[in-house]
Formats: C-alpha cells, sequence, structure tokens
C-alpha cells in the first residue's frame, strides 16, 4: 500500500497536516 493510499481527505479534498520546522523541531 503506498503513502498517498493511506491519506484520509476531508470534504473539500484536504489532509490534516502540521507543519514542523526541520531544524528547530517547532511547530509552525
Amino acid at each position: 500500500m503506498s503513502f498517498l493510499e493511506t491519506v484520509k481527505f476531508d470534504e473539500q479534498g484536504l489532509i490534516p497536516a502540521i507543519a514542523q520546522d526541520a531544524q528547530t523541531g517547532r511547530v509552525l
């Protein structure tokens, strides 16, 4: 199963995600 097959999209075609700084680990 590929990554895209496991992603759950909402009604607007969006996926819930958290953006995080790769260097500091801070959530953006």
